[in-house]
């Protein structure tokens, strides 16, 4: 009919325009009452599941609309006007009331955000991604559509590129009603600040920051565990923040991005935001984060950790790794957790020598080796313990001269390193009272040990070895 009409062009282009519009919102209803949540037991056989209808809901597609009550199109309507599709009330009724909304954008968001909140967004990007149109809030739906589709890169391109149009949008209180039942949505648009519907007078746009957004959608992309693009937003995020000026939400923005680096295991990474943490407390506690992900990962990150210069908190690496070699208890344990916990305990003692060595710290480095002498030989003064470990089988007694010889050549790494001191009086180090009084208090905590004692302590330890280890295994 408007093609045989007379219409001049721009009346043409009006009426195709409400004609395509009338039809596409048509289509766009009967899907919506095609989507059908009654009960399984209630339903024929005769359906097809959606791909995520596991167990509570259902989808009757190719029109077999079924049971309207239960459609999405009755959830929807019960939002906003508190009554559902009821089979016995005159379709005249509904069409008069609803006519309008269906008409109306906010149709379109009731529909996204109910099955968002009902984590069907898959239905929403097979069935209704064409009728969201290019509003910021069809923007932001388009991107938590693809986010919950785990179409992680495209979704972070919908949010970058429209990420101006979405932090300087006015929302409406319509609007955020048709949006309310959406998770996280108050991190893109405060309740407070939506306007009444009715207001047509042109409003100032909102001064939203810009790293918070892409803080925000950081953590939302953390959350699919898809840390790479998480990243790249918490960079932006990062690089927003500098331009505000703002310590507290750089500091923020830092210590997301060291989490993330983290999770990733770039350690580069991971250090480079570590250093920029103002909070002295804050960057203690990711220090220990750091050395800890480091120990459980290869040993050529373990060389990038001795590498980092850490400048002006060198000492509390030091500390750390003290503390965390310590732990590992081979003094009082049980047999299985003995050849463990030496392991591991040697491995953070080994790194301790290493990281004191190249900060220049010789003594310390012997220090740190002759702790876990001291304390292996210990464990093997207490009697309940030795005869846990030195049990009379193969596999003990293999284990026990490998680690024999690990203290001996701890022992002559300690020898040789003291050696190098030129000045006698300076051939020592500091040992580590282990003997603890009744009270549990420490005779002395330490005790100066010469060079020469260690001498005469290391050739009646490997004679005393020598003897122990000639009993034959049978």
């Amino acid at each position: 009919m408007v093609l045989v009409l007379n219409f001049n062009n721009n009346q043409s282009e009006s009426y195709f325009s409400k004609l395509v519009n009338f039809y596409k919102n048509i289509d766009l209803t009967l899907i919506t009452m095609e989507i059908n949540f009654e009960p399984i037991s209630n339903i024929d056989d005769d359906i097809e599941l959606t791909q995520s209808g596991e167990s509570k809901i259902i989808a009757k597609i190719n029109n077999n609309i079924g049971n309207l009550s239960c459609s999405l199109f009755s959830k929807v309507i019960q939002k906003h006007f508190n009554f559902g599709f009821e089979a016995d009330l005159n379709l005249t009724f509904y069409f008069k009331i609803l006519l309008s909304f269906i008409n109306d954008r906010k149709f379109v968001y009731s529909i996204c955000s109910s099955l968002l909140s009902m984590s069907y967004a898959h239905i929403l990007k097979n069935r209704f991604y064409f009728f969201i149109d290019t509003t910021p809030i069809s923007h932001l739906l388009k991107g938590l559509i693809l986010l919950n589709c785990s179409e992680f890169k495209q979704s972070s391109n919908v949010f970058k590129e429209n990420a101006e149009l979405i932090l300087s949008y006015r929302i409406t209180k319509k609007e955020f009603l048709s949006l309310q039942t959406i998770e996280n949505l108050n991190i893109f648009f405060d309740k407070s600040e939506a306007v009444d519907d009715d207001i047509t007078e042109d409003l100032t746009p909102l001064n939203k920051s810009l790293s918070t957004y892409y803080y925000n959608l950081s953590l939302l992309f953390a959350e699919k565990f898809c840390f790479s693009v998480s990243l790249d937003l918490g960079n932006l995020a990062l690089n927003a923040g500098s331009k505000e000026n703002d310590e507290k939400i750089t500091e923020r923005n830092c210590l997301n991005c060291f989490n993330i680096y983290l999770e990733l295991s770039d350690f580069d990474g991971a250090y480079s935001t570590l250093m920029k943490l103002n909070s002295d407390s804050i960057q203690l506690e990711c220090l220990k984060k750091f050395i800890n992900k480091i120990f459980n990962s290869s040993s050529n990150d373990l060389k990038k950790l001795i590498s980092y210069p850490f400048i002006g908190i060198d000492d509390y690496v030091d500390d750390i790794l003290f503390q965390e070699a310590n732990s590992f208890d081979f003094i009082n344990t049980s047999k299985e957790e003995y050849w463990n916990n030496f392991s591991k305990g040697l491995m953070y003692f080994k790194v301790l020598y290493s990281w004191r060595l190249n900060h220049n710290n010789p003594r310390g480095a012997c220090e740190a080796l002759y702790h876990v002498i001291n304390k292996y030989k210990y464990s093997l003064s207490n009697k309940t313990q030795k005869s846990l470990v030195m049990t009379s089988n193969k596999s003990s007694f293999k284990k026990i001269k490998n680690q024999t010889l690990i203290v001996f050549q701890l022992y002559s790494i300690i020898l040789n390193l003291l050696k190098t001191f030129k000045e006698t009086d300076k051939q020592w180090l500091l040992k580590h009272n282990l003997s603890m009084n009744i009270d549990k208090s420490y005779e002395k905590e330490y005790e100066l040990v010469t060079l020469e004692e260690l001498k005469e302590e290391f050739n009646s330890w490997t004679s005393e070895i020598d003897q122990s280890l000639k009993v034959e295994i049978l």
